[in-house]
């Protein structure tokens, strides 16, 4: 039987190195691009533009490949007695255009070079994370599976705490990680023939989510979902 707690971390720490590689792939672009580069006023970033609408595409598509393709091996070592095999999505799974876009804003917004190529290894990280999480949910909507949210990482909320106390009732991976800026939850598909531990801090958020509601009630209040998580907050502090 498959530990799913244990793989979802080993999952995450290789998509954390193709990530980084992906970002320094970016910086070495970069430098080429910007190469002859003087200034940074209008004429300068649409050069810029232009290159990198050229160039980028290719060195993202390499690191797209990439993870879809771990992603999928992943996912079958999951349940590896199970007939299902994964595939890889068909299609782009980061559009041209969606590309197009981010290189845009990420010159186009920046006050500097350096603003510019870090929101630009932003964008492509991002692409890289979305490109694994679109892998998984094909392959486990095609399976028919569901998810649960996994919350394991420093200063992780007490609602996104508190989602990851439910259990894999999630029905799509975008239900299973709806959260905020800065959430690092990822959804993990529930296969036949896995097992799963919860974070310690998973498991000390149930205890105490209990605890919250067991005062609200007390008080005669409600005891909603933000009440209840409201009152973690303050507990915490």
């Amino acid at each position: 039987m498959t530990a799913l707690d244990e793989a979802v971390e080993a999952l995450q720490a290789l998509l954390q190195r193709l990530q980084d590689a992906a970002a320094v792939d970016v910086e070495n672009l970069w430098r080429i691009v910007t190469a002859n580069l003087i200034g940074w006023d209008p004429a300068d970033r649409q050069a810029v533009i232009a290159a990198l609408a050229e160039h980028l595409p290719d060195v993202l598509g390499g690191h797209v490949a990439a993870v879809a393709d771990v992603t999928t091996t992943w996912y079958d070592m999951l349940a590896p007695d199970e007939p299902f095999t994964a595939a890889v999505p068909p299609g782009d799974l980061v559009p041209a255009e969606r590309i197009r876009q981010s290189i845009s804003w990420a010159v186009n917004t920046a006050t500097s070079t350096q603003t510019a190529l870090a929101q630009l290894q932003g964008t492509v990280q991002r692409g890289v994370v979305d490109a694994q999480r679109a892998t998984v949910a094909h392959n486990a909507a095609a399976e028919g599976v569901r998810y649960r949210r996994h919350t394991n990482y420093a200063g992780a909320c007490n609602w996104c705490l508190t989602m990851a106390t439910r259990g894999a009732i999630y029905i799509t991976a975008i239900s299973a990680v709806k959260g905020h800026d800065n959430c690092k939850c990822i959804a993990v598909p529930e296969r036949k023939g896995t097992s799963y531990i919860a974070p310690a801090m998973v498991r000390d958020a149930e205890k105490r989510y209990a605890e919250a509601s067991r005062q609200l009630k007390a008080e005669g209040k409600p005891a909603t979902l933000d009440s209840i998580v409201a009152r973690m907050d303050r507990l915490a502090t």
